[in-house]
């Protein structure tokens, strides 16, 4: 038997199995659930950063309209950033 094929047959299963594994961990959707917070909250100053910039080169709507345009799907989302962004800025 082919000693690359068996090592290579064994790194698939080790592979697959670390993935079920990870897969129906309980702790998952927990981590997920954290990771997606934090890049919302992150996303509020970064933006109020990025419109400071760009009221001072008279760019401002500018920005907002590529905003709008990144969450056209998710309009609602786009108006929250947007009016956290604002307030922060105040």
């Amino acid at each position: 038997m082919d000693h690359g094929l068996l090592s290579r047959w064994h790194r698939f299963r080790v592979a697959l199995l670390k993935t079920i594994t990870v897969a129906f961990d309980p702790r998952l959707s927990l981590e997920a659930s954290g990771l997606t917070y934090y890049t919302l909250l992150s996303l509020v100053p970064v933006l109020a950063f990025i419109f400071g910039i760009a009221k001072g080169f008279g760019l401002e709507e500018f920005v907002s309209e590529q905003i709008r345009h990144g969450f056209s799907e998710h309009e609602q989302v786009a108006t929250l950033l947007l009016q956290f962004s604002q307030t922060l800025l105040g």
